[in-house]
């Protein structure tokens, strides 16, 4: 068409297409709405006979193009109707496909934030040391990293601290007042934490479940205890005060389910056999 027009610029031009298939479809109808321009007086190029040409539809009825405008008019109807139907088909297409990702991405969520951290960390320079036979050096810098709420500070840096190293003088414990750097995320000083820490104890009260932070130490320590550590010993939790079990996270409360944890006593100070158990359960490889 664009040739055409172009030709007719310097002359006039005749085209006869009579005895052609010609298409009365969408695909056509730019087609044949240019050719219907043509036939206006005034218009360089000109159709012979114009009004004896056919076509057919897609459903192979003839037509005459001596009804041009109600043909034209009839596709511009239905070619339209299409057009939004296979937009609306489209737009249905990629949001499903949105939703699809986004709960893939929801669902694994804590997953993906584990091994963006653990990557840079790697990026970083931190490695794993490995023996000839290609197998993990145990080399920590802490014992434990003790994961507490804030509330329960005192139990978490007093009590529990004493005990350990009462028992254990030369133990190291990870607390994040204490060796988070500055300057560095929160989210990454948690997982280098729970990796550079043999142990992650989570001291598990109401004051933990409504932190933020807390549970997200559970995650990575979970995470890293499944994926990194083969499934070993490396998670303890320590069940402090009045606990609605019933309002756990689904994932600490599997936990609990398949492992077994440890009630803080009330009268902490009379249950030295007690804080034996657990001061082994923490240094105890």
């Amino acid at each position: 068409m664009k040739v055409f027009d172009e030709l007719s610029e310097g002359s006039f031009i005749s085209i006869n297409l009579i005895g052609n298939d010609i298409s009365c479809t969408c695909e056509t109808l730019k087609f044949l709405t240019w050719m219907q321009s043509k036939q206006r007086i005034g218009s360089r190029i000109r159709f012979l006979n114009f009004e004896k040409y056919t076509c057919f539809s897609a459903n192979y009825r003839q037509k005459n193009f001596i009804n041009i405008s109600e043909i034209i008019l009839e596709l511009q109807k239905n070619c339209s109707s299409k057009t939004a139907v296979f937009v609306i088909s489209g737009f249905v297409l990629v949001l499903f496909i949105v939703i699809v990702i986004a709960g893939i991405l929801y669902r694994y969520r804590w997953k993906l934030r584990y091994i963006y951290h653990m990557t840079r960390r790697s990026l970083r320079g931190y490695f794993l040391l490995q023996n000839h036979d290609g197998s993990e050096i145990k080399c920590f810098e802490f014992d434990a990293f003790v994961s507490y709420a804030e509330e329960d500070a005192h139990f978490a840096h007093e009590t529990l601290k004493s005990k350990v190293l009462s028992k254990y003088p030369s133990a190291k414990l990870c607390y994040h007042k204490e060796h988070f750097l500055p300057g560095r995320s929160i989210p990454e000083s948690i997982v280098n934490a729970v990796n550079c820490s043999r142990k992650t104890v989570c001291v598990l009260s109401e004051h933990f479940l409504a932190s933020e932070w807390c549970i997200y130490e559970f995650k990575m320590a979970n995470l890293e205890k499944i994926y990194k550590r083969c499934d070993q010993n490396s998670l303890l939790v320590l069940k402090f005060g009045n606990v609605n079990l019933d309002s756990l996270p689904a994932d600490i409360m599997i936990y609990l389910k398949s492992r077994s944890y440890m009630e803080i006593p009330y009268n902490i100070d009379d249950s030295d056999g007690f804080w034996d158990l657990i001061v082994n359960a923490i240094m105890d490889e």
